[in-house]
Formats: structure tokens, C-alpha cells, sequence
């Protein structure tokens, strides 16, 4: 066969799993994992800012771990073209493994996939190698392009056990996507990640409260999204609610409540700073939304009008409950009246009357009034 042939087709099977695996790589750290690796550098830091962005990071760890394949083929000395593939298998590896170092969750919450991964990538070894001892013959051992298609479809097949093995569970994954746009000052953008799904978490909910609060919308449009927790979800409380990046003294600039170093806000808290002091819109926006999210409306409507006095600023969970609150007690402590939310308050009962089954009320009554209090009131979390 000729040298020239041997030769030029070897460098392009070779160049092509390289540009395969630089570009896979870009992508992993620059998008696909760029929020968890920018949290791994963070504690790595202790929260030093090193002004680092994903593409520099994306950069140096593509570098790397090129440099890491290229020491390995060293080491594999006079194998040739036909197992250069396997000299990425470490890269891809440590590729994978990076999710479970970055903090985000404990390593065990990654096992089952990073075990799936690894099985996956050990039987591809052993089935590459098998098959080029296999075909190896007088053509094929000089032929490189014959190997191309087998390298080509085992790259792949690294680079979905890594995409596999290193994925972050979706709830962490959302709760950190959401803490990094919070902090980058894009709420609204914040507001938008898990929006359709119906279901959340307590860490979630926080930040969706506190994207709300940062807009100027936690009355008009927290049952919008899914929450769990009721109103202790709404802080971060070192315990059950955790935030990755963001400083729980967030809350102290947003309701200029001062607290002692090591001490979380609380409802309770706030109530009792509320009876002294004057408190901003954020802090009784919060106060008001742990009522509702508690199903204390009682207490709710006794205290709405201390700061909303005026009917026509009520924004749409307050007039929501006001509404069923009128409904739902012969004696109110205070009285509210709103023809539009009547209409829609008695289809909204009328709809529920319709089904005598609760799974088909249910599904019924969300798809029309599952952004509404009436629904969380009386089957939400």
C-alpha cells in the first residue's frame, strides 16, 4: 500500500477524533457544565473571585486534558493508529467525574450513574480492542481509514457515558442556573428556568420567592409557579433550604433587617421587626406570601390593608384571597369586594363542582386556574 496513503490517512483519522474530543470538551465546560464548574472553583477558593468566565475555563480544561491524552499515547508506545482512540478514554473520564467533585450534591447522589457510565465504557473497551484484533489483517493493518468509522462511533459512545455519568440531578441543576442569574441581576430570567414543571423543592421555591421579590411581583405571581415548603421555603435556613452562591444576608439588604453574623431571617422574625418598625416592600410582600402559602388567611386579611390601603393596588393573590376569605367566613374581620374576582371565584367553583372524581377535578381545575390561590388553597402542596 502506498507509504504517502498510509500515512496522510492516519493523521486524518487521528486529527478527527482530536477535533472531536476539543470540541465535545468546549462544550461540556462552557455550557453544558459551566455553572457547576463555576461553583467548583468557588469553594476550591473559599469564595475568592478569580474573574475567570466559562470560556477561559473551558480553554484551560480542554488543554489539559488534551495534554493528559497525548502523555497517554506516549505511554502506549507502538500500538498505532488503530487504539488511538483509547488514549481520550481518561480525559473523557475525568470529564465525567467532574460533577460529583464540584459540591453540588454528595458524591453517592451520583453513583448510580457514574457506575452505569463506567460499565458502559469498560464493555466498549473490550469490544474495540477485540474487534480490531479481529480484523487485522494484511489490508487493514495498513489501512487507517478502515478504523476510522469504529473510532468515530466509540467517541461517540464517550461522549454519551460522559454527558450521562457527569449529569447533575435537574432539581440542583435548576437551583444552581437560578442562584447564578439571580446574582448576575437577571431575575426575570431567573423566573423562567422550571417554570412549566409541576413540581419543585424547597430550594426553589426560595429563589423563585426571592426573583419575585427583586421584580416587584411576589403578589401578582407566586402561585404562578410550583412551590413545596409553605412558608418556610421562603429563607434560606442552613437546614432544609441551602443556597449554593448566594448569601442568605441577601435578604438583610432586600428587607434592611439587621441581623447578627450567623442568624437566619424568619417569618416569626420579621413579624416581630414589623411591629416596630416600618418595613419595605419586599419584607411585607414576604410577610403577607408566608400567610398565604400557610393558609392563614385569617391573619392574612387583618393584615393586608396595613399596607395596601388602597383597593386598587391589591395585586392579584391578595384580591385571590381577600376573595375566597369573603367565601369562607360569616364574620371577616375586614370587608373586600370585587365584582371581576366574584366571576371568576364562582366559575372557578362552578368547574369544581363539575367532577365528583378528585384526580379529574384536580387535573380540571389546574389547567385553568392552576396559577390561582383558590387552587393552591385547596389543593396545592
Amino acid at each position: 500500500m502506498n507509504i504517502s496513503f498510509q500515512k496522510n490517512g492516519a493523521v486524518l483519522s487521528q486529527a478527527l477524533c482530536s477535533i472531536l474530543f476539543c470540541l465535545y470538551s468546549f462544550v461540556f465546560t462552557c455550557f453544558y457544565q459551566a455553572n457547576e464548574l463555576a461553583l467548583m472553583i468557588r469553594r476550591l477558593t473559599d469564595g475568592i473571585q478569580l474573574y475567570l468566565n466559562r470560556w477561559v475555563v473551558g480553554l484551560l480544561l480542554t488543554g489539559l486534558l488534551l495534554l493528559l491524552q497525548r502523555g497517554l499515547l506516549r505511554l502506549m508506545g507502538g500500538s498505532g493508529h488503530r487504539l488511538y482512540v483509547l488514549s481520550f478514554v481518561p480525559s473523557f473520564l475525568v470529564l465525567m467525574f467532574l460533577s460529583s467533585f464540584t459540591g453540588i450534591a454528595p458524591f453517592a447522589a451520583f453513583l448510580p450513574k457514574l457506575g452505569t457510565s463506567l460499565v458502559l465504557v469498560v464493555l466498549a473497551v473490550g469490544l474495540f480492542v477485540w474487534r480490531q484484533r479481529r480484523n487485522v489483517d494484511t489490508e487493514t493493518e495498513y489501512n487507517p481509514m478502515f478504523f476510522l468509522p469504529q473510532s468515530v462511533w466509540f467517541m461517540a459512545l464517550l461522549m454519551f457515558a460522559a454527558a450521562y455519568g457527569g449529569a447533575v440531578p435537574a432539581k440542583l441543576h435548576q437551583q444552581l442556573v437560578m442562584e447564578m442569574l439571580i446574582k448576575s441581576g437577571n431575575s426575570e430570567k431567573a423566573l423562567e428556568v422550571g417554570k412549566r414543571d409541576t413540581d419543585a423543592d424547597s430550594a426553589l421555591t426560595s429563589l423563585r420567592v426571592l426573583a419575585l421579590a427583586n421584580e416587584g411581583l411576589l403578589g401578582e405571581q407566586l402561585f404562578d409557579f410550583p412551590l413545596r415548603g409553605k412558608s418556610a421555603a421562603m429563607m434560606p435556613n442552613g437546614k432544609s433550604v441551602k443556597w449554593f452562591t448566594l448569601n442568605a444576608k441577601t435578604l438583610d439588604t432586600l428587607f434592611v433587617v439587621p441581623t447578627s453574623h450567623d442568624e437566619y431571617i424568619t417569618l416569626n422574625g420579621l413579624e416581630k421587626w414589623a411591629e416596630e418598625h416600618k418595613l419595605t416592600k419586599p419584607a411585607y410582600d414576604y410577610l403577607l406570601c408566608g400567610y398565604l402559602l400557610d393558609r392563614r388567611i385569617d391573619v392574612f386579611a387583618a393584615n393586608v390593608f396595613r399596607y395596601y390601603p388602597n383597593n386598587n393596588e391589591l395585586p392579584k393573590h391578595y384580591r385571590e384571597a381577600l376573595t375566597l376569605y369573603m367565601h369562607q367566613r360569616t364574620n371577616p374581620v375586614v370587608v373586600y369586594s370585587n365584582n371581576l374576582m366574584e366571576t371568576d371565584y364562582q366559575d372557578f367553583q362552578d368547574l369544581e363542582n363539575k367532577y365528583k372524581n378528585r384526580t379529574e377535578r384536580i387535573n380540571a381545575l389546574r389547567s385553568v386556574y392552576g396559577n390561582t390561590y383558590w387552587y393552591y388553597y385547596n389543593y396545592g402542596e
